[in-house]
Formats: C-alpha cells, sequence, structure tokens
C-alpha cells in the first residue's frame, strides 16, 4: 500500500473470471493514426470563431463503398450564429430564394443548412479550416466540417451525437470553384483520390491535405498511381500542394524521368531562413511532415531524402558521399551561409558531415540541431553478418513491436530473403502500419536504403566538428535501449554543446503531440542563432 494512483480516464470493469474488460473513456479523448487527442480541444478552438454559436466534435470511420480502405477522420458538426456574415462554399451560386425558404444544401465536404447570407458573405467550411489551422496541430484539424441549423437533442437536452449526419458524399451540389475532371487521365487521378479519401466530387484545383489527407494518404496515393500508371512521381508534390491537375500534367508528359533529387520541400513558403533536416535510417523525409507544420507557415522546411528511388540506382552507404550530396542539392536552394541543418537519429549523424564539410568550405553552419541522434554502437552486429539481427531493426522501423517479431524469428529464418519481406509486409499491413497498396517490389527498395544506411553506420567513424552542436533528447528510452550517450557527443563539439529534453521517446518525438514541444523547442534554438548572428 501507500503507492501513488492515476487516474487515467479509461472506464473498465472487471469479470466474472477476474480479467478487466475496457469499455472506453470518461472524457473525449481518443486515439486517430497513433495520436492522443482530446476532443474537447478541438471545439474550444471552433468555439473561439465569431461565426460559430453550437459545435462538437467526432472520429468517424469512412463508411462509404467507394472507399477500400475505411480510414478514421475527424468531422467538426457546427451551428452558426444567424446573420453571422457567412455562407457555405457553394451559396455564392445558388438561388437566394431557394434558401430562404429552408431547403436543405449539400457540397461534397457536408450537408449545409443555409443561413440566409448577406452580399458580402465569406465562404464559412475554409475560413474555419483556416482559423483552426493557426491555432491546432495539424492532426487537430478536422477534415469535415458540417453546418447544421441546430444541435440533434436527446429527450433529456443533450447533443444526440449518435443522431449527427455523416458527410454527404454525393456531390450533388458543386462548390464555388471546384472544376470537375476534364480529361480522361484526370477522371482516373480523381477517382483515386476519391476512394482514399472516402468522398466524391473531388475538384482537381483542390490539393490532398486541402481535403483532409495526411502523411500516410500521401502514402498511399503515390502507391496507387505508381500500380496504376507505371510511374513514380516526387512525394515532394504532394508536400507542395499538387492538385489532381498538376499530377496529370505530369503523367501526361511522358517524359524521361529526371534523376532523383535528394531535396524535398516540405514547406517551400516563408520568409525565414530555410532549415534542412536529413532522413533517418529509412531514408525518406514523409516523418517530418507534422514538425514542418508544427514550425508555422512562415518557416522554410526542406528534407534530404536517399537519391535511390529506383532498382536501378544503388543506395549511398557511405555519410561522407551523403554529405557531399546533400550539400550541393541544399545549395540550388540556399547558395551560401549561414545554415541551419539538423537531422533526426541516422540523420543527426549525416547531418553533422555535412556540417563539418560545409566548414571546410569556408561556410557557416549557425545550428546544428541533432534530434535523438545515435553514436554508433561498435558492438553492434554487422549488417552482413547477421541479417536477422536487420530484418529486426526494419521490422521496428516499420513500426513492428519488438516483442511481436520475436515469435515470427524462427519461422523467418528459414524462409528466403524476398519471402522474408514479404511476411513483415503482410504483418504491417494488418496492423495498418503500412499502407494496403504497398507491394513486395517497394517494400525490397525500401529495405535496400534501409541496409545500406545500417552498413554505412557500422563503417562511421565520426570526427570532431568544430562548431557547437544543438542536441535535442527524447525524455524516454525505447523499450530495451538505453537513452544516447551526451558524453559521447560533447566530446565531439568542440564549439560548445547545448542539451535540451524533449517529451516522449526515439518513435514518438517527430510525432503528435509530442512534436509540438519539440517545434517549439527548434524554432527557439533557431531564433537564438539568429539573433546572434546578427548581433555579430
Amino acid at each position: 500500500m501507500g503507492t501513488r494512483l492515476y487516474r487515467t480516464g479509461d472506464l473498465a470493469r472487471y469479470r466474472a473470471d477476474g480479467q478487466l474488460e475496457y469499455l472506453g473513456r470518461r472524457d473525449q479523448q481518443i486515439k486517430l493514426r497513433g495520436v492522443r487527442i482530446e476532443l474537447g480541444e478541438i471545439e474550444a478552438a471552433l468555439r473561439a470563431h465569431e461565426a460559430v454559436r453550437e459545435c462538437v466534435v467526432l472520429l468517424r470511420e469512412d463508411a462509404s463503398p467507394t472507399s477500400a480502405y475505411p480510414d478514421q477522420r475527424l468531422v467538426a458538426y457546427v451551428v452558426p450564429h444567424q446573420g453571422s456574415g457567412v455562407r457555405d462554399q457553394g451559396s455564392g451560386s445558388e438561388d437566394t430564394e431557394t434558401r430562404r425558404q429552408g431547403e436543405k444544401q449539400t457540397d461534397g465536404r457536408g450537408t449545409i443548412y443555409p443561413a440566409l447570407p448577406t452580399p458580402n458573405a465569406r465562404p464559412l467550411i475554409p475560413d474555419l479550416r483556416a482559423f483552426l489551422t493557426a491555432r491546432l496541430p495539424a492532426a487537430l484539424i478536422p477534415a469535415d466540417f458540417v453546418l447544421l441549423d441546430a444541435m440533434p437533442l436527446t429527450p433529456s437536452g443533450k447533443v444526440d451525437r449518435r443522431a449527427l449526419p455523416m458527410p454527404a458524399l454525393d456531390g450533388s451540389a458543386q462548390r464555388a470553384g471546384q472544376i470537375a475532371p476534364r480529361t480522361h487521365l484526370e477522371a482516373q487521378l480523381a477517382q483515386i483520390w476519391e476512394e482514399l479519401l472516402g468522398r466524391r466530387s473531388i475538384s482537381v484545383v483542390e490539393s490532398l491535405f486541402a481535403l483532409g489527407g495526411h502523411s500516410l494518404l500521401a502514402l498511399r496515393l503515390m502507391a496507387r498511381i505508381q500500380k496504376q500508371f507505371g510511374q513514380e512521381l516526387p512525394l515532394s508534390m504532394l508536400f507542395q500542394g499538387a492538385t489532381v491537375e498538376q499530377l496529370a500534367a505530369l503523367l501526361s508528359r511522358q517524359t524521361a524521368p529526371t534523376p532523383p533529387s535528394a531535396l524535398v520541400g516540405i514547406q517551400t513558403g516563408g520568409a525565414k531562413q530555410p532549415f534542412f533536416c536529413v532522413h533517418p535510417i529509412g531514408g525518406d523525409v514523409l516523418c517530418y511532415y507534422d514538425l514542418a507544420q508544427a514550425l508555422g507557415p512562415d518557416q522554410p522546411f526542406y528534407g534530404l531524402q536517399s537519391t535511390s528511388t529506383s532498382a536501378e540506382i544503388a543506395p549511398l552507404s557511405d555519410f561522407r558521399t551523403m554529405a557531399v550530396d546533400y550539400v550541393a542539392a541544399l545549395r540550388q536552394v540556399q547558395p551560401h551561409g549561414p545554415y541551419l541543418l539538423g537531422g533526426w537519429s541516422l540523420g543527426g549523424l549525416v547531418a553533422l558531415e555535412m556540417a563539418r564539410h560545409l566548414h571546410d568550405q569556408g561556410e557557416t553552419v549557425s545550428l546544428l540541431a541533432l534530434i535523438d541522434a545515435q553514436l554508433p554502437n561498435p558492438s553492434a552486429p554487422s549488417p552482413q553478418d547477421d541479417q536477422l539481427w536487420l530484418l529486426q531493426r526494419f521490422a521496428q522501423n516499420l513500426g513492428l513491436d519488438v516483442e511481436r517479431f520475436a515469435p515470427m524469428q524462427d519461422r523467418i529464418q528459414q524462409l528466403a530473403p524476398d519471402a522474408q519481406l514479404n511476411a513483415l509486409l503482410e504483418q504491417a499491413k494488418q496492423e495498418r502500419l503500412v499502407p494496403a497498396e504497398i507491394e513486395l517490389a517497394q517494400l525490397r527498395l525500401r529495405f535496400r536504403i534501409f541496409e545500406a544506411n545500417n552498413r554505412a553506420l557500422y563503417r562511421y567513424t565520426p570526427q570532431i566538428y568544430p562548431g557547437c552542436i544543438t542536441f535535442l533528447q527524447a525524455r524516454e528510452p525505447l523499450p530495451g535501449a538505453s537513452l544516447p550517450s551526451l558524453a559521447g557527443w560533447r566530446a565531439l563539439a568542440g564549439g560548445g554543446f547545448e542539451h535540451h529534453v524533449i517529451p516522449g521517446d526515439h518513435l514518438s518525438i517527430v510525432r503528435q503531440p509530442h512534436v509540438q514541444a519539440l517545434a517549439e523547442q527548434l524554432a527557439a534554438c533557431i531564433e537564438g542563432v539568429q539573433a546572434a548572428d546578427t548581433d555579430g
């Protein structure tokens, strides 16, 4: 007795056999794509908008017959103030007298119950989305908004959440500015978007993220395009707001593929100095989308990814070679310093080499931010000598739990290499850790990059860097692991060492909700070095 108890908010009961049965939550906390979200926080932000009288936010699972892969999404239900001077997106072209008569209208994003618009009324739904985007993390922005004339109530006068309608998917009323597909290729792409987003009537001039998409959907979209059209498009296009119209134009050119670039513009707008962040061991930079969003629209953010995008291009397996290539790529955006560099996990080691390379060239690196980077472990098995160890690490990289991998080890050891990867792929699909559209060939390419990066790590001996190292460390270690050695990093920092602790573990530090704390600290570091550069 005397131990500390915590109120978790979880509801449970004891069964007759003595086991606990989980019943749900007492509060409004839900989990969406691994992120714990307080629905009340979103509702509070919505109520702060001048046009909102009432609102409710729910987590719904898309049950549309057009969706081949059901997707959970946040839906916001809003009752606007009467005479608030706002309207839905399609009201500009609708008959005003019809709206006076109270006829219910629909658009492709939700059901619209009309309030009489004023001549100078502005669209409400995009206004609400922009309002929330400026105040909340990207993971908390609802995918759909439904406008109601009143909330459905229970006999006791409370909001009847079960009676709230699903967002309309029929697209019977076109939105103002919506453009339907005009070519067969645009129609094919629009159909893919509709299936993945679980909605109909996609406008060819709207971006995936503006339609409520997220980073996992972006990966699924590119996998579908590659499978259906036999062409691999750069993921950076979606980060930069590519539309059906733009993707169709690129696919229709039928030109020889351009050499892949290491540079990915995740967020290219903003007036601030750009921040360049190197890929982790998997080779891609999709993991940095939340961090770029959390830093805000005025902070340009570029990822540096592996250029081995096909089986014909061998992945680099030496950090110093990567550093030379990545420095050449970032100079396309910023020819000269001072530079802001960073990297998470293995990316921190490559960023260290890039900083050394730039210093040797007489350039200034104002910030070298290493996000929970691990120094090489001399006792780690060689990737060439222990294939099972490498597969286990790859399984972890996909998101599979080590404990779940353990029972598979004996069976996997008996399989051929492709069969081993296929077993991991099927398990990852079952747990929805990778998109259902990912095929073995794509996973094989990812494993090649992963293996090459492990070889590079195994061969790497870091040298002293003459500048300052800023180390952003996760507060908690992963199961079975230990926190990075600060002594080793301090020994490499010839120009000083700064240490900051961020909530979360090695994986969750770049995900919601901990990525918010990471972004705040990183932004403070950027402001600090820029102020020092100005004073100097």
